[in-house]
């Protein structure tokens, strides 16, 4: 407290000032507080897609990828993935050269992405792959003929 406020000597204008001061300082406080917010809720969506959750936004979410992905195409892919995405990998438009050369490194890679993040590769046929985040998303049921 000012001593000179203290005796009564104050103007308003200086009370003014002192609450324009205080509105100020409570609005930097508010916007430190919501940054403090949205960083935690970042650092809890990041521990929680690391640790095998899935985040509501993308569970479900199928991609369906055709050919060899490029570098970016691969971290985005991977990006999905972690985020709760199922990929489709579909290699039927490689030539069998192709196929063997570049196609098979690309399954293996996003294979080891799968199981590193305890997700699970499937093979559909021949050329087309089913990247899950996790085990038991994805199940065959055999075809069941009626009896007569």
């Amino acid at each position: 407290m000012n001593l000179m406020k203290f005796f009564g000597f104050d103007d308003a204008d200086d009370d003014y000032d002192d609450d324009d001061e205080y509105e100020e300082r409570e609005r930097k406080e508010e916007k430190q507080e919501r940054r403090k917010k949205s960083s935690q809720r970042r650092e809890n969506s990041r521990s929680a897609s690391s640790s095998g959750s899935v985040s509501s936004s993308s569970a479900g979410k199928l991609i369906l990828y055709n050919g060899i992905a490029n570098d970016e195409d691969k971290r985005k892919l991977c990006d999905a993935f972690n985020d709760g995405a199922m990929i489709l990998i579909d290699l039927h438009t490689l030539s069998q050269r192709d196929f063997e050369e570049r196609g098979e490194r690309f399954i293996t890679f996003m294979g080891g992405i799968a199981y590193a993040r305890k997700g699970d590769l499937k093979y559909i046929e021949p050329a087309q792959y089913l990247i899950t985040p996790r085990e038991g998303m994805f199940e065959i049921w055999p075809e069941e003929h009626e009896q007569e």
